[in-house]
């Protein structure tokens, strides 16, 4: 399963939002703040896989993330993985030791244009993805949201990790594409020319939509 292409050179992809409990790995926290207190963790912190919550972006724009336990995975593809590219990585277990919120579609335009002023995407429509932006607009993307939300909710935004992002991606399961077939779970250049609306594929075993293709 390639997800670096997707969740790294696709940084308009997915937001994380991680608990940062003192001495969790680097892996884990991904940028986040530290939690102010046991009570305050607890209430940040999901009661089971796929539970949904809302977090606001800015004043009056609100994401809806699902939360993605602790535990671990084999991330990677094996060498026999039809399609699989000479590049990807080999199969290794990878815990994570807590989890984390992810949002349960793209970013979308709208979202992205409410917080930053502008829309940089090449094919325009609100509840399509975002497209065409770099690293850099993503870190200012980051620091414009975090400025707003602050970290009183015990956890700042950041982009998630090729791990993090794979084990949400896969949701427990292993293949090529968690939830279904390529047609079921993805917009691809097979069924489409153009981004679709976000979400309107079938999710996988933790509510999440679009983690293979659409961009």
């Amino acid at each position: 399963m390639n997800t670096l292409a997707h969740a790294t050179a696709g940084l308009f992809a997915l937001i994380s939002l991680a608990t940062a409990a003192e001495g969790l790995t680097t892996q884990v926290v991904a940028g986040s703040a530290a939690v102010a207190s046991e009570d305050a963790r607890a209430k940040f912190e999901g009661r089971r896989a796929g539970e949904e919550r809302e977090f606001e972006l800015a004043p009056g724009v609100s994401m809806k993330f699902c939360w993605c336990p602790a535990g671990e995975f084999v991330m990677g593809s094996p060498k026999s993985e039809e399609g699989r590219d000479s590049r990807d990585e080999d199969q290794a277990k990878v815990t994570l030791t807590k989890g984390f919120w992810i949002a349960k579609t793209e970013l979308t335009q709208a979202q992205w244009e409410a917080v930053m002023g502008s829309n940089p995407a090449f094919q325009k429509g609100a509840d399509r993805p975002v497209v065409a932006v770099s690293w850099n607009d993503a870190q200012r993307f980051m620091v414009t949201i975090n400025a707003t939300i602050g970290s009183a909710d015990g956890g700042r935004m950041s982009l998630p990790t090729e791990a993090q992002y794979e084990y949400a991606a896969r949701a427990g399961e292993e293949g090529m594409y968690p939830g279904g077939s390529l047609d079921g779970v993805a917009w691809h250049a097979g069924n489409s020319q153009r981004t679709q609306p976000v979400g309107t594929k079938k999710v996988n075993a933790w509510g999440l939509h679009d983690m293979s293709g659409n961009a």
